[in-house]
């Protein structure tokens, strides 16, 4: 029987990137270093609740700030809908003056350095040779030993060495369980990129322990060390076609199913993997495919392979003419929490049934009711929202096929079953 999944509180933020009521953009002093973040909370939370809530922190990739984040993840229905505390840590500029003098030398000459910026760095582990560099500098690789002797000397360049991120995260943590009825035990992390290689460092670092992992187009860092024995999940979310942190491996990683390899080792689990395709919703060329590790006796490992999309593809958020089949962000919620609000579509009462006309539909569909709308593969994604206000509401850009549309109004929630021709 298929399952749509009803939200049944309503989504703050209308438009993505708009701070809602329920968020603060907030600052925390460590190692006396002003440190920013953005916290956001669920609907009904209470600092009285009877139920600490869960913590769900977000790494942003190198280069961006907390705010480009934002504006393409949607976290406050993310805190909505599996009602937890959801923050956004903002990462320093690098603070290696060579490596500084490095960047803006190889700038000047024209050379970029792939896959990374000195703006926005987490202290992740991440590193490259100095052989890399030469090669990377070409004729002017000659000059480096001037330039940074230091880095030179020790072989490798490490971003951020010097920063200890893991003791701002725990430490923002802790502050967060004393005083924000947070849960200590209910850690979840997410991470993009070099975010990705940030949450990889904290969740092996034996800090505060962490129940889940998710990481999307990101990396284990060379300076890091997988531990031998791997107690709590990990989703890992990637690209064949990556250039910047290669799926095969690179001057920054290891092949990315070497990696997930090691961590199904590391978990325990030596049964069979199951392997399903997703449902390919966008015409963009690009499809997934989902392999699980999972026996329910081993902590589970997820990897989802997109095989067309780019290192910045994955973060785009638009279902229709974007390359995703799948919003990552909401699967990471899925992962770590189960489904929430799980609904049969034939148990739904009359009252509950919007009209849907045309049905089935070509280009355009009207809808009976005022308020917000969602629409659903018949997997439960996400795919189109938006607002209903008596105008017709475009589905021209949806493959054929079945699709569920939940409406939001100001008497409750009404769904309707969907065929696009």
């Amino acid at each position: 029987m298929k399952k749509i999944f009803l939200y049944t509180i309503m989504v703050a933020l209308s438009l993505l990137g708009t701070l809602s009521i329920n968020a603060e953009e907030r600052t925390f002093t460590v190692d006396g270093i002003e440190r920013y973040y953005q916290i956001f909370y669920p609907k009904e939370y209470s600092v009285t609740n009877e139920t600490p809530y869960d913590l769900l922190f977000i790494m942003h990739p190198n280069g961006f700030t907390v705010d480009d984040f934002v504006s393409i993840s949607n976290p406050q229905a993310i805190s909505d809908i599996n009602n937890v505390i959801v923050v956004y840590p903002q990462a320093l500029d690098e603070q290696n003056e060579e490596i500084q003098k490095l960047f803006s030398t190889l700038a000047t000459a024209g050379i970029d350095v792939p896959g990374f910026a000195i703006a926005a760095v987490w202290n992740s582990g991440a590193s490259v040779s100095t052989d890399f560099l030469k090669e990377l500098a070409g004729n002017y690789g000659a000059m480096l030993s001037l330039l940074i002797p230091n880095t030179m000397s020790k072989g490798k360049m490490v971003f951020n060495e010097n920063v200890d991120d893991v003791k701002f995260i725990d430490e923002l943590v802790n502050a967060l369980v004393a005083n924000e009825n947070a849960n200590k035990d209910g850690l979840y992390m997410v991470g993009a990129s070099m975010g990705g290689a940030m949450t990889y460092r904290y969740a092996f670092s034996g800090g505060n322990p962490v129940k889940g992992i998710a990481v999307v187009n990101g990396f284990v860092g060379k300076e890091i060390a997988i531990p031998e024995k791997i107690t709590f999940p990990i989703c890992v979310f990637h690209s064949a076609a990556d250039s910047t942190v290669k799926y095969n491996g690179g001057p920054i990683n290891e092949g990315i199913e070497t990696i997930v390899q090691t961590f199904v080792k590391s978990s325990g689990f030596n049964g069979e993997s199951k392997v399903m395709p997703i449902e390919d919703i966008a015409a963009d060329g690009n499809t997934i495919e989902k392999t699980i590790y999972d026996d329910g006796t081993h902590p589970k490992i997820h990897l989802f392979k997109s095989d067309n999309a780019t290192h910045a593809d994955i973060f785009v958020s638009d279902y229709v003419s974007g390359p995703n089949d799948i919003d990552h962000i909401f699967e990471c919620g899925r992962f770590f929490w189960g489904d929430k609000f799980g609904l049969d579509v034939e148990d739904i009462e009359s009252e509950q049934v919007i009209a849907l006309s045309p049905n089935p539909a070509l280009d355009y569909i009207n809808v009976s009711e005022i308020g917000e709308y969602e629409i659903f593969t018949s997997q439960g994604s996400l795919i189109l929202k938006g607002i209903c206000d008596g105008t017709p509401i475009c589905v021209s850009g949806l493959l054929s096929g079945n699709y569920v549309v939940k409406v939001i109004t100001a008497k409750g929630v009404k769904v309707g079953k969907l065929i696009k021709k």
